[in-house]
C-alpha cells in the first residue's frame, strides 16, 4: 500500500508539481516515503527531534517569548514589562512547521514537503543533509547554492503541490550567525540568474531568524503575502532582508 501511494504521488508531481520550479536537467521526481511521517522510519535521516513538531512547535510558536522571557527577567525584578525573549527551534523543520500551523484550514494550499526521498503531504519536512546527493538536490528542489551546504547543519521545505512557482519555501539553520546573514546576498544572487520552467515566480523573500536561520520563500504575491504576516507575527525578532521581484 506505502508503495502504491508513493507511486500515486509521483504521478501527481510529474503532472504539474516540483518540475516546475526546477532547473530543466533535474528531472528527479519526489519518490518513497511515507507522507504521514516525514520519512521518520529512519529518525537518523531527517534529524528532527520533534518528529512532525505539531505539538510542541504549535505551543512553541504560540508562547512566543512567554514564558522564557517571564524565566530571564532578572529573578523577577518587579518591573512586570520584561522584552519578550525569541522562541529557540530544535531545527529548520521545526521553525517551518510552526509557521505552517499558523495557517487555518481554508488558508492551506496544497503542499508538500521533504527531500527526494522522505516526502510529506499537506506539510514542511525535514531536508537530508547526509544523503549523498544532498548539495545537488537542495539546490534543485529549493535554490540553496550547492557550493555552500556546508555552511548549514540543518534545512526544511514546503513547496506548492501543483505548482512550485506559486511557492517554494526552504528554511536553513546556519552554524554561525555570521554565516547566516552574509548568505542572503548569495541566496538572492543565486535565485535571480536560476533558469525556471512552467514561468518565472512573481518575487523573492529572505528573511532572517534569530538564533542563526534564514527563511527563503519564492513565488506568487498571493502566496508569499500572507506566508510572511505569519512569519512576521509568530517568529519574534525576524528581519526582512530580501524582498525582490523576480519578474
Amino acid at each position: 500500500m506505502k508503495k502504491l501511494l508513493a507511486l500515486l504521488l509521483v504521478s501527481l508531481m510529474l503532472v504539474g508539481a516540483v518540475a516546475c520550479g526546477m532547473n530543466g536537467d533535474d528531472g528527479k521526481i519526489p519518490g518513497d516515503g511515507d507522507p504521514t511521517n516525514n520519512g521518520n522510519d529512519d529518525d537518523t535521516n531527517n534529524t528532527d527531534s520533534n518528529h512532525n513538531g505539531s505539538t510542541d512547535t504549535n505551543n512553541q510558536g504560540n508562547n512566543s517569548g512567554t514564558t522564557d522571557g517571564n524565566q530571564s527577567g532578572e529573578g523577577g525584578s518587579g518591573e512586570g514589562n520584561t522584552p519578550s525573549t525569541p522562541a529557540t527551534y530544535a531545527n529548520a523543520h521545526e521553525l517551518l512547521a510552526v509557521i505552517w500551523a499558523a495557517y487555518g484550514s481554508d488558508e492551506k494550499f496544497p503542499a508538500m514537503g521533504g527531500d527526494y526521498d522522505n516526502v510529506v503531504e499537506n506539510a514542511p519536512g525535514a531536508f537530508d543533509l547526509t544523503h549523498a546527493e544532498a548539495a545537488a538536490n537542495i539546490d534543485s528542489l529549493i535554490s540553496f547554492p550547492s557550493d555552500q551546504i556546508d555552511q548549514i547543519d540543518s534545512a526544511a521545505s514546503l513547496i506548492h503541490s501543483m505548482n512550485a512557482n506559486i511557492f517554494t519555501c526552504g528554511a536553513f539553520h546556519f552554524k554561525t550567525s555570521d554565516a547566516a546573514r552574509g548568505m542572503a546576498a548569495t541566496i538572492k544572487n543565486h535565485i535571480l540568474t536560476k533558469q525556471f520552467i512552467c514561468g518565472t515566480p512573481e518575487k523573492l523573500l529572505i528573511v532572517h531568524a534569530p538564533d542563526n536561520y534564514l527563511i527563503v520563500a519564492y513565488g506568487g504575491a498571493a502566496a508569499l503575502d500572507p506566508f510572511l504576516t505569519k512569519t512576521q507575527s509568530i517568529i519574534t525578532g525576524c528581519e526582512l532582508l530580501v524582498d525582490q521581484a523576480l519578474t
